[in-house]
């Protein structure tokens, strides 16, 4: 019987371990008997990084509204304000220049987490 952990919203598979009732099982319950494991908090690390790179979309779809509604700088208020003209030849490259900030933080978040956790992206190198 395998238990579950949930930490920020996410959820991952307990590893059997020596707990503290003798069953076999990890409890989650990091007491005198049952210690935490190293293993678990790089997991978990790896799993956060992993949903914030998830998350990523929203955010830039937020910020761009953000910018929109109540700022008076940044792109999402450049693009709001041309827009009325419908002045393509500017909102374009504004969304070009949001893609392409967007695509890099997700290429280094990328990279980073598969060089500090390589054992999380074994599957893929198949």
């Amino acid at each position: 019987m395998q238990r579950r952990v949930t930490a920020f919203g996410l959820t991952r598979p307990r590893c059997r371990a020596a707990s503290a009732d003798g069953d076999g099982v990890d409890d989650g319950l990091h007491g005198a008997g049952n210690p935490r494991r190293a293993e678990d908090e790089e997991e978990l690390v790896a799993l956060v990084g992993s949903e914030v790179r998830l998350s990523l979309g929203r955010v830039f779809l937020f910020l761009i509204s953000a910018e929109a509604i109540a700022a008076e700088s940044g792109l999402g208020y450049r693009i709001f304000l041309v827009r009325r003209y419908l002045a393509m030849d500017v909102i374009l490259p504004y969304v070009a220049w949001i893609t392409l900030l967007a695509f890099l933080m997700d290429f280094g978040l990328a990279k980073l987490a598969r060089g500090a956790f390589a054992w999380a992206y074994v599957q893929e190198r198949r």
